[in-house]
């Protein structure tokens, strides 16, 4: 009896499955479903649409995606659609988006009836975006300066942490090359000055922003700048002795016209000028470095020096470098941050109560006794006083009226040498011994 029962229910599937064989495919009705969102940027991304069923009829028009801020999209808002699907899952790309922000976005498909179909919502959110800034102009052109009229339109979406702008004489400049910082990182106009430039010369410059994204830079604009008087500087002096002296100075640019001469000017007051009771010119014009010997000067006495140039646009000068002749017996006086302690006045630093060395009229180099308390740092000065000629350590161990604090690295009485003839000096602790008879 069971296998009778078996072989009844294996008859009944076979009749089962052939009636099945018989009839039309099912067709289920149309549809569509969003899938995802992928490579999205700051203004853009990949949207994906699928087709679930394509219904028992062919009367889709047109497939695609549409997006907006606003929750449930339709084919009335953005909307990408594709010319021609092979596959059930298509992609299209949603452009011009709007940094930092959250979209919604729906698969659609449009029935040739007028009506329209839309799968399931998915959202997604663009990145933010490196910052806009653009240039408007370069104004007020001089030979040496010009005003860059910048404005920071759209910070990305990301704090802007630095603005400004950047030039050179070469294309496409970056703040590796020359730069000039805002003050502020706000949205809106800012105005840079440069200065500094060279006369005659083309520059190129552009505005620049960064964000934590990276750096957006304005398009290039290019500017000339006018004719220009050159720029130069008084370098130093060197072997100064009662009545002559060596003055070193250097014509860095010539400002875009040709430097007809150059010299080097004096006076015993600062910012003398070049005239012809006061003035040495040098054989060749030009740019770069130059020098000359100053003479029939007076002993002991203290002058001020600036180096002068000449082209069309008119005379430039360089620093000025103060500098006092030698006399047949000279003093120094050795001010300092030991001079308190070790019994020289009340307060460190004071030239008027410092000790001094000097020379005698027939050894012209100056010497004398220094007691520090401690490891100290001190100066030479010409007066009791720091407003005339106070030396410090110059390049290669030598002294310069420009040059940075002298010092003794340990306690202990020094013997002090200064030669101001060669600019040299020397610090020699001794030990001092008395001797029984």
């Amino acid at each position: 009896m069971k296998i009778l029962n078996i072989l009844a229910i294996f008859i009944g599937v076979l009749f089962v499955f052939s009636a099945c064989e018989k009839d039309d495919p099912v067709k289920l009705d149309r549809q569509m479903n969003t899938w995802q969102a992928r490579n999205i940027t700051s203004t853009s991304a990949e949207l994906a649409g699928i087709v679930v069923a394509e219904g028992s009829d062919n009367t889709i028009s047109e497939y695609g995606v549409c997006w907006s801020k606003n929750e449930k999209p339709t084919v009335k808002d953005s909307k990408s659609s594709i010319t021609k699907r092979e596959k059930a899952v298509y992609w299209v790309k949603a452009e011009n988006l709007e940094h930092l922000t959250k979209y919604y976005a729906r698969a659609y498909a449009v029935v040739k009836n007028g009506s329209t179909l839309y799968g399931k919502e998915i959202s997604f959110s663009t990145l933010a975006n490196i910052p806009y800034v653009e240039i408007q102009e370069a104004a007020n052109v001089t030979g040496k300066t010009v005003k860059i009229i910048s404005n920071l339109t759209s910070d990305g979406k990301a704090d802007v942490t630095e603005k400004g702008i950047c030039w050179s004489v070469n294309e496409n400049p970056t703040p590796k090359d020359n730069v000039m910082k805002s003050i502020d990182n706000k949205i809106g106009e800012f105005i840079t000055l440069v200065e500094g430039l060279h006369g005659n010369t083309t520059y190129y410059v552009r505005s620049y922003a960064k964000n934590k994204i990276g750096i957006g830079y304005s398009k290039q604009i290019t500017f000339t700048t006018q004719v220009a008087t050159p720029t130069l500087t008084t370098d130093s002096t060197k072997n100064v002795a009662k009545t002559s002296l060596d003055v070193y100075g250097t014509v860095v640019v010539s400002g875009g016209a040709d430097v007809t001469e150059r010299g080097f000017c004096w006076a015993t007051t600062e910012n003398p000028e070049a005239t012809d009771a006061n003035k040495k010119v040098f054989a060749d014009a030009g740019v770069g470095s130059y020098n000359v010997t100053i003479e029939s000067l007076s002993p002991g006495t203290e002058y001020f020096i600036r180096a002068y140039a000449i082209n069309s646009k008119g005379v430039a000068y360089g620093n000025n470098v103060k500098v006092k002749t030698v006399t047949d017996i000279q003093k120094l006086y050795v001010p300092g941050g030991y001079q308190k302690a070790s019994g020289y006045g009340a307060d460190d630093w004071k030239p008027e109560n410092a000790p001094f060395i000097m020379n005698t009229k027939d050894d012209k180099e100056l010497q004398g006794y220094v007691y520090f308390a401690a490891a100290s740092e001190f100066k030479l000065t010409t007066d009791p006083d720091w407003n005339h000629t106070n030396y410090g350590k110059g390049e290669e161990g030598k002294l310069s009226a420009t040059g940075g604090n002298l010092s003794v690295d340990a306690p202990g009485l020094y013997l002090i040498k200064a030669d101001l003839v060669n600019l040299t000096y020397s610090t020699t602790k001794v030990s001092w011994f008395i001797i029984n008879h």
